[in-house]
């Protein structure tokens, strides 16, 4: 009797151990198709993220720039020349001439007026009526 329930017994643990071992393994399966589908989740969604990037990019490189984007391009760069530099550029052109020649005439005007004036004045005075 005492042998039978030891065998009885050893057979329950032995049953108990074979359905512990079958539900970790079970666990570990499950778990492990888990993170297999995570990891070709993420795999997936790295892929999309990098086409994206490929295709903006060669958008962009494809991209020409605009007349108005060149435009503002070569205004920056202007403004950002020295002033030597710029007043050089206008004198290459035949508008710059003319502009420089004209602001020199009106300053040249305006300073003969300023003299006139003052020399006129210099010339006036209060005189006593007596």
């Amino acid at each position: 009797q005492l042998r039978g329930s030891r065998e009885k017994a050893t057979a329950e643990i032995d049953a108990a151990l074979a359905e512990m071992r079958a539900a970790s393994n079970d666990a570990r399966r499950h778990r492990s198709g888990e993170e297999r589908l995570a990891a070709n989740e993420l795999r997936r969604a790295a892929e999309d993220a990098t086409e994206r990037i490929r295709k903006v990019a060669e958008a962009a490189a494809q991209r020409e720039p605009s007349k108005e984007d060149q435009a503002n391009a070569a205004i920056a760069a202007f403004h950002a020349l020295p002033l030597t530099a710029k007043l050089r550029v206008l004198a290459d052109e035949k508008a710059g001439w003319l502009l420089l020649t004209s602001s020199f005439l009106a300053g040249a005007a305006i300073m003969l007026a300023v003299l006139a004036e003052v020399y006129s004045a210099w010339n006036c005075g209060m005189k006593c009526a007596r």
